[in-house]
């Protein structure tokens, strides 16, 4: 593409220069007398570089004025796109440096999102671990009291066992009928109280806590991520219908985050 652009300038350069006209005067090429190829009257011929023909000035001269109908024609075309493809280009730049500014502003807002972030992260850890750190205390409290429980439970079951022996050992009838009496009005009473330790160690009423951390995303960022988007408006001419190709440059991309 290089080498094709600088062809196409050395050659409209070598125009400029007139470099391609200097063998051209008014004496060469040379004139014949012969019958003129397009008008076939016989003069002074010369030949037509439009052409190849040898024609007289008359002919030349239509040649002429044909080839500069269609060189006004293609300057005036090539000189339009031109205008069109540096307002497009200055637009583009202009958009460019816009959107450069608008990431410079991103990059703040990534920046502010990140602490953000990080202060809502170090906000969840301190709830859980305050409702943690309660629920150790709380559990060890527990164990102190149920620990209580157990301890006053041991020593129920020692009275009963000493209970339990002396009535299986005693042999006289009248005072082991007394003792089963004895036993039988206080049962009751035990039995309260084992109902109330019960209730206060039953198992319906244990929790315990389990931590389900949220999983990260494999392939979103866990801060946010950047979508391109291709509709960019530079603010093209709108009379650049006939560039299609030049409207949306596949070059240009947008950037937000989500």
């Amino acid at each position: 593409m290089l080498g094709i652009i600088v062809g196409i300038m050395k050659a409209i350069l070598s125009v400029i220069n007139g470099e391609p006209y200097s063998v051209i005067t008014d004496d060469a090429p040379a004139t014949i007398v012969a019958a003129c190829s397009e008008c076939r009257n016989t003069t002074d011929l010369r030949p037509c570089f439009h052409c190849g023909k040898p024609l007289c000035a008359d002919c030349r001269t239509k040649h002429c004025e044909s080839q500069k109908k269609e060189v006004d024609k293609s300057i005036t075309s090539l000189m339009t796109t031109t205008n069109e493809l540096i307002v497009l280009a200055q637009a583009l730049n202009t958009s460019r440096s816009g959107r450069i500014q608008e990431y410079k502003t991103i990059k703040e807002q990534v920046s502010t999102h990140v602490k953000d972030l990080v202060k809502k992260l170090h906000d969840d850890e301190q709830v859980l671990q305050k409702k943690l750190d309660a629920t150790i205390q709380a559990e060890n409290e527990k164990i102190a009291v149920t620990e209580r429980e157990r301890q006053y439970l041991e020593k129920n079951k020692a009275a009963l066992d000493q209970v339990m022996e002396k009535y299986r050992n005693e042999t006289n009838q009248m005072i082991l009928i007394k003792m089963h009496k004895d036993y039988l009005d206080s049962a009751p009473v035990w039995k309260d109280r084992l109902h109330a330790h019960a209730n206060r160690i039953s198992i319906k009423k244990e929790e315990e806590l389990h931590f389900h951390p949220i999983p990260l995303g494999t392939n979103d960022g866990l801060v946010g991520k950047l979508t391109a988007s291709k509709n960019v408006n530079v603010n093209a001419p709108s009379n650049d219908s006939h560039l299609p190709s030049l409207k949306n440059p596949t070059g240009s991309r947008s950037c937000i985050i989500l």
